[in-house]
């Protein structure tokens, strides 16, 4: 029993309900099975054919060739692959666009702009190169060295070498006007980098040659000559051969293989002035301590120096020759893929 609003005494029977009915009592609220099944195929249907269309429209994209084949440069406004996912989500998702990926054009554009200014041409007056006009460093350049050296450096525009000292002062001695050098050793870096001068004439003293570009490769802990204490330290390659010329993007006329992994950096000298447009009929690599290619065993040879200039995989040839250097240019059908192939073979060899 219950009382109601106006006080009088409400009994419940089965058929009494509350304020809101009960489909189970009320037989107009109640859904008809025929109704539920109905509902159910309705939806099914609407289901298929939404993948359906799907899979058409799918199959009509690709075909179009955005993605089987497709000229990607014109397919993205951006035209770097790397972007394309990026570029096609649309809608809300464009939001998901990571910084690395958005801002990464205002970083090369950034970094474009500061190579520019380093690299702005220097006009310096040249001078000719005779021994004795460069201390020497004991580092084992031979007369013959020094002036094979010092014509090659006169006559070019721009030089790179991996290994600094004697060979570095010569550089700055005839006024290269681009230059780049890299060594292992970090205190050697330093006295190569200040003993790097020009002649002010305005007050005939020598001044640094302050547009020398010079970088330290760090392949760990070194003992004598840059030679590294770990050997199978895994940034040693990236670090010494490829590293220092990445952001080199222009190719040099002369590059100078004087330190560790001779074979490995002339072939990524050669790599490199091939990526960069470089007129590979100037271009030449100077390896030193040519004599040692063919120390120890003759079937060791290949893993010599003159690997590079003898056998069936050759990618060189001798253009000038002193006592202990060697200038290299690139033979007429020497491709990528073959530089490639004989850099694989000797990029852990340290000699």
């Amino acid at each position: 029993m219950s009382v109601g609003a106006n006080g009088n005494r409400i009994a419940f029977t089965p058929d009494t309900v509350s304020s809101t009915p009960s489909p189970r009592t009320n037989k107009s609220l109640r859904e008809p099975k025929e109704t539920k099944t109905s509902t159910m195929n309705h939806i099914l249907i609407n289901a298929i054919v939404f993948l359906f269309g799907i899979s058409i429209g799918g199959m009509i994209y690709s075909s179009s060739g955005c993605f089987a084949g497709a000229d990607w440069s014109t397919t993205f406004a951006g035209g770097d692959i790397m972007d394309a996912p990026s570029q096609i989500r649309g809608g809300r998702d464009d939001d998901r666009i990571s910084p690395t990926t958005q801002n990464r054009g205002l970083f090369d554009e950034m970094h474009n702009k500061l190579y520019n200014i380093a690299n702005k041409p220097v006009v310096l007056p040249r001078r000719q190169y005779k021994l004795g006009d460069v201390k020497e460093t004991g580092g084992g350049l031979q007369d013959s060295d020094r002036e094979l050296l010092g014509s090659l450096y006169y006559n070019a525009s721009s030089v790179f070498e991996f290994g600094l000292g004697e060979s570095t002062e010569i550089a700055a001695y005839v006024g290269v006007p681009r230059y780049s050098g890299v060594d292992t050793d970090a205190v050697w870096v330093g006295s190569a980098r200040d003993g790097s001068t020009k002649i002010d004439s305005s007050r005939n003293k020598e001044t640094p040659m302050d547009h020398f570009l010079f970088q330290f490769a760090d392949i760990g802990q070194t003992r004598i000559f840059g030679n590294p204490l770990n050997e199978s330290l895994q940034k040693i390659p990236y670090s010494l051969q490829s590293a220092p010329l990445n952001n080199e993007m222009e190719a040099f006329d002369v590059y100078l293989v004087d330190g560790r992994y001779r074979v490995a950096c002339a072939c990524a000298s050669f790599l490199h002035a091939m990526s960069r447009a470089g007129d590979m009929k100037r271009v030449r690599v100077g390896v030193h301590d040519w004599d040692r290619g063919k120390v120890g065993r003759i079937e060791d040879w290949h893993w010599g120096y003159w690997g590079l200039v003898e056998g069936s995989d050759a990618i060189a040839e001798i253009e000038h020759k002193s006592k202990l250097l060697a200038v290299l240019k690139l033979r007429s059908n020497t491709t990528e893929h073959d530089i490639m192939k004989m850099w694989e073979k000797h990029v852990w060899d340290r000699r």
